[in-house]
């Protein structure tokens, strides 16, 4: 009987003598691989260390991006949150969620409507409107309900684009704006007629009261030349000079004027005016401000005197 000696030793890989001296394994070669019989191509290992290093930075970019944009958000003391082209929440800033209780985990997905709540007439969420007729919108006073609540707020609102021009999706920013709207009520709330100017004399608030003795809207007067608007009359001329541009040209105010100023209506209107600069918590002239009211009752009573004066002296 024939005794069969197997040898148990793994082939080996040096190369015959008759070939290259480049690397080859009768096992596994570099290039290729066997599958039963059939060779597979493979990537060799320096083009593999390649791909998968571009991955990496790619990847490494891509975060790195997406962390210094959402850094960058709540750092904003602003409250921002952002949306898709869907309108569905996408980012909240720590502003937005400290301001409103929410957290960012809850909401991502979710519409704008679904997550903030307006019980007046003007809505909150200005981001969809915005997104369907594609331009800004900015400085919009609305009120946002948080709890019990109800909060004025000022929001801006802008569509987000790509590199390509392309809109893919929506920004939105709110601020809280109590003090402010405090400030505005006592303002509207005056009995006499005030607004305030800039340093180029353009108006920048006109209160009820004004718009009640003048007849114009304050959205009607802002940004123009407070000259253009109440000494625009035929009969005024355009003074050069003014209690109000006295007071800003001199810094001291200017206690009380008897002057005339037409209406929107194109009537004369005579008025007793105050004037003063405007002054900021760094002692920095920024604008002016004039109050006025009625004078006409009494100038028709000084003009009543003055005829019943001159009856008893000259009777």
């Amino acid at each position: 009987m024939a005794v069969h000696q197997f040898n148990l030793k793994p082939p080996s890989c040096r190369p015959p003598v008759s070939a290259p001296s480049t690397r080859q394994c009768c096992v596994l070669s570099s290039a290729t691989a066997k599958i039963g019989t059939r060779p597979v191509a493979m990537i060799k290992d320096d083009k593999l260390s390649d791909v998968i290093g571009t991955l990496h930075k790619l990847t490494t970019a891509i975060f790195s991006d997406a962390i210094q944009r959402k850094l960058i958000l709540d750092n904003l003391t602003e409250a921002v949150f952002t949306v898709d082209i869907d309108f569905k929440i996408t980012s909240v800033n720590k502003a937005a969620q400290g301001i409103t209780g929410i957290l960012e985990k809850d909401v991502l997905g979710k519409t704008c409507t679904e997550v903030f709540s307006s019980p007046t007439e003007e809505q909150f969420c200005v981001i969809d409107q915005v997104l369907e007729e594609k331009r800004p919108v900015t400085k919009l006073t609305r009120h946002l309900q948080i709890g019990d609540r109800l909060v004025p707020v000022m929001v801006n609102a802008a569509p987000l684009t790509d590199n390509r021009g392309v809109i893919v999706g929506g920004v939105q920013s709110f601020q809280e704006i109590q003090e402010i709207f405090q400030r505005q009520l006592v303002f509207d709330s005056a009995f006499d007629g005030v607004f305030t100017v800039d340093m180029d004399f353009n108006i920048t608030l006109f209160n009820k009261a004004a718009e009640q003795l003048t007849g114009f809207k304050q959205d009607e007067v802002l940004g123009k030349p407070f000259r253009d608007v109440l000494y625009s009359h035929a009969d005024l001329g355009l003074p050069e000079t003014t209690p109000l541009i006295t007071a800003i040209q001199t810094g001291h105010p200017v206690i009380e004027e008897c002057i005339y100023i037409n209406t929107a209506d194109g009537d004369i209107l005579p008025v007793s005016v105050r004037a003063a600069p405007l002054i900021d918590t760094r002692g920095v002239m920024i604008g002016g401000v004039k109050s006025f009211r009625d004078n006409t009752d009494r100038i028709q009573t000084n003009l009543i005197l003055d005829h019943v004066i001159d009856g008893v002296f000259t009777t």
